[in-house]
């Protein structure tokens, strides 16, 4: 499979600098950036969804078809993550920036410590206020909906009559 875009929003994990170079050594590291009219929310892991007046700031990357690839594995697409295409602006010419969005919305539960420090860590790497993660970490308790139902909730395909 080619490379859907040759840049890539993150806004979980894949925000910190030594997880991606571990991931993805090919990997650079653009700029922070935000995404309008998205939030962001915790459903155990990390994802995003539509939300009018909301915004996530996140980091751009530049990757390589080899990047995607790795990515893939690690968001566990098509069945926990599936991909979304964004476009912004990058050096005055709009590009198509790839992100992994969850395939199933139907729970909304805290991460786990060693994650979330992961995370943290991300936003360190990037320069990026913590508020964002502090208010949906906050929201991820108080929001708390859902059960996963035998890993069902985390996208993976359900059996028949489910």
């Amino acid at each position: 499979m080619g490379l859907t875009c040759n840049y890539y929003f993150a806004y979980g994990s894949n925000l910190n600098h030594r997880h991606m170079s571990f991931r993805c050594p090919s990997a650079k590291f653009i700029a922070p950036m935000t995404v309008h009219n998205w939030k962001l929310v915790f459903r155990g892991v990390a994802d995003i969804e539509r939300c009018e007046g909301s915004k996530v700031i996140g980091g751009l990357w530049k990757i390589t078809a080899r990047c995607e690839l790795a990515l893939d594995g690690y968001e566990g697409y098509p069945y926990l993550y599936g991909k979304g295409v964004m476009k912004t602006d990058i050096a005055g010419m709009q590009q198509d920036v790839l992100t992994y969005i969850m395939v199933e919305h139907d729970c909304v539960k805290p991460p786990s410590d060693s994650y979330l420090s992961c995370i943290a860590e991300g936003y360190k790497d990037c320069g990026l206020p913590k508020r964002q993660l502090t208010n949906a970490v906050k929201d991820s308790y108080s929001d708390r909906t859902g059960q996963p139902i035998a890993g069902f909730s985390w996208g993976i395909p359900r059996p028949k009559g489910v």
